[in-house]
């Protein structure tokens, strides 16, 4: 008997199935019966299935790696991609041809490896002229064709150890040529060439305190003499005539020192024009500019040197003394007039440029029937050129102004007050500091003192103006002040030496010596230099020291070259 071990009923030998539940046996090995479940077909077919089903699933497989693959070799190549645009949007322009020629089968970039090799081309060819230029011994050339190399593709071969080596061949060489130069006393060319090595270097301050100290002691002085233009050395000595072709007033140098503008009477108006000219340096003949100018300022040029302004007499009528004064601008190339204040201002006059050059202060008088310009009230008025409109800075708070001095740096304005000045009343003068930022003005001179027009140091860091003909007084933005004494009597004419470390002090009376006030030592030397120069009105062309010509920015801007360039302590 067996039993049904589904639900235990009895089962027949020769049953193949449980006569009560239905469930099937098979004869097991060796005569055992087995019983086997109704779902048994299902299963097998499922695993059949599954076998079918392998292939179908291991292709799935395979082909998702593959696309995982590829996609990040995708991303891989973007990234390569984007670091090599980002490599020649910086400019660096070798990193970028090899990182292009790298991924060269993705996008375009074959084409912008192709692309970099091109701009990369001259850059080749101009480092190895740099270096047939640096093997031939023209260290100058050599610097010239490896700084672009060096500048643009600094990783292009070794341009950078090699455009130092050209530096510094060049450099002992200039040096050289100064030695030279001084020896046979050729002090332009000394000079010059010690320019050209702070441009080279800009962290040499020994040259460039070796420049400041030969312009100081040799450069030259612009002047002048007997109606004629002359250049001379500070000492006096050297003297060289550029023109007597026109009477000469009132001489300034250009920023760059190549030009010279001044003024000069027509002998033969009745009127009295007089014009203004320019004149080069290399001994050409002066050119004239305009006309209808005054003769009693000295013109002024445009920081750039491309433009001077003046105060004119053009429509102003002398004999019915009628018609306006005012400030124009003209272009020293093409020679285009500019009347800058126009109708707006019957009476303008003194202008003093912005040091960026965009903006012009001069002064404005609001004149009373019979009523003289010095003794009228005024006030300080900014135009910016090519804009409308004019600011007034003083708004009536300096009634006296009469000229205004604008700082190197832009924050300061020096405002000089002048009020009468006749035949039988000397005048009454002062000096004030406005702040352009906060608008604040401060008493730097008062009328008991009658201080004379100041000026600016060339680095603005303080300013000289004299006092009682007989001294100098040095301040700063800070009201610190130091006076120094002179012999001769002053007549308020000073120039600063390129460096700033000296002042050269014109007389009253031109047929004594002026004074030169030496400030590159622990304390100023006072001594006397005789130079001849025009000093009697309307003939006014005192001496004036030649600007420093603009030079890179110091590598050490607190190298201070001596105590005495130190703001003056009270």
């Amino acid at each position: 008997m067996t039993f049904c071990i589904a639900c235990a009923s009895p089962i027949g030998k020769a049953s193949t199935s449980c006569p009560n539940c239905g469930a099937t046996y098979v004869a097991a090995i060796a005569g055992t019966e087995v019983p086997s479940s109704a779902g048994a077909p299902a299963g097998r077919a499922n695993f059949l299935r599954l076998l079918y089903l392998a292939p179908v699933v291991l292709l799935f497989v395979v082909a998702g790696g593959l696309v995982q693959r590829h996609t990040a070799e995708q991303q891989l190549l973007a990234s390569a991609y984007a670091a090599a645009q980002g490599a020649a949007s910086a400019g660096e322009l070798v990193a970028a041809r090899e990182a292009f020629s790298a991924i060269a089968g993705y996008r375009d970039a074959a084409s912008q490896a192709e692309a970099m090799e091109i701009r990369l081309e001259p850059l080749e060819a101009s480092y190895l002229d740099g270096l047939h230029a640096l093997e031939q011994g023209d260290f100058a050339t050599a610097v010239r064709l490896l700084e672009p190399v060096a500048e643009q593709a600094p990783d292009l071969r070794d341009s950078v150890a090699r455009l130092d080596d050209a530096r510094r061949l060049l450099s002992e060489e200039l040096k050289r040529n100064v030695d030279a130069s001084e020896t046979i006393r050729d002090w332009a060319a000394a000079e010059q060439t010690l320019r050209e090595l702070v441009a080279l270097d800009p962290s040499d301050n020994g040259s460039r305190l070796r420049l400041g100290a030969m312009q100081r002691e040799h450069g030259p002085i612009v002047l002048g003499n007997d109606r004629a233009l002359w250049l001379v050395a500070p000492d006096g000595s050297d003297p060289r005539q550029l023109t007597d072709e026109v009477h000469v007033i009132w001489p300034v140098w250009s920023p760059d020192r190549s030009q010279i503008a001044f003024l000069a009477p027509d002998p033969d108006d009745p009127m009295g024009n007089v014009s203004l000219y320019r004149i080069a340096i290399d001994g050409s003949s002066p050119e004239r500019l305009v006309d209808g100018v005054s003769a009693h300022a000295a013109p002024a040029w445009s920081p750039g040197g491309s433009h001077i302004a003046y105060t004119s007499f053009a429509g102003y009528d002398p004999v019915y003394e009628t018609g306006s004064i005012g400030v124009r601008v003209v272009d020293v190339e093409t020679g285009e007039e500019t009347d800058l204040t126009g109708a707006e201002y019957p009476l303008a006059f003194n202008p003093s440029w912005s040091p960026d050059g965009t903006e012009i202060a001069f002064i404005v008088k609001h004149q009373g029937i019979s009523e003289r310009p010095q003794h009228s009230p005024g006030d300080v008025v900014v135009a910016e050129l090519g804009q409308e409109g004019f600011e007034n800075v003083t708004g009536g708070a300096v009634r006296d102004v009469w000229s205004v001095s604008w700082s190197p740096d832009g924050k300061y304005m020096l405002l000089y007050s002048l009020f009468g000045q006749t035949w039988y009343e000397p005048p009454t003068t002062s000096i004030r500091l406005l702040d352009r930022g906060t608008g604040k003005l401060e008493q730097i001179a008062g009328i008991d003192e009658r201080p004379t027009m100041p000026v600016w140091s060339p680095d603005g860091a303080r300013f000289a103006f004299t006092v009682e003909e007989t001294s100098i007084v040095l301040a700063d933005t800070e009201d610190n002040r130091e006076t120094i004494e002179v012999a001769e009597a002053l007549s308020g004419e000073v120039s600063w030496s390129p460096d700033g470390l000296a002042l050269l002090l014109a007389p009253w009376d031109a047929d004594t010596s002026s004074s030169v006030v030496d400030l590159s030592g622990a304390e100023p030397a006072v001594s006397s230099v005789r130079i001849e120069f025009d000093s009697s009105p309307p003939f006014i062309s005192p001496p004036q020291w030649a600007p420093a010509v603009a030079l890179p920015p110091d590598a050490n801007p607190a190298l201070v070259p001596s105590g005495r360039a130190e703001p003056p302590s009270s």
